[in-house]
């Protein structure tokens, strides 16, 4: 398993920043919600998963989203 943990102790680099913003105000929905916005957030997420299984060299099913990582111990 790799773990990326960033614990909010390291500057985030502006160029991922940048990203960010321009994302969450293009997809500010919760992925899970069945609604038309959820449903375009969610098919982000999952092209993002596949982008970072390719780049890991493994299955897009293999690569795991979590917002903290007290909720997997």
């Amino acid at each position: 398993m790799i773990y990326f943990d960033n614990s909010s102790t390291t500057l985030i680099n502006a160029n991922v920043l940048n990203t960010y913003q321009a994302v969450s105000q293009k997809y500010w929905s919760n992925p899970s919600s069945l609604h038309k916005f959820g449903e375009k957030s969610f098919m982000l997420v999952e092209q993002s998963r596949l982008q970072i299984a390719d780049l890991l060299g493994v299955k897009g099913s293999e690569v795991f989203f979590y917002q903290q990582w007290h909720r997997i111990r």
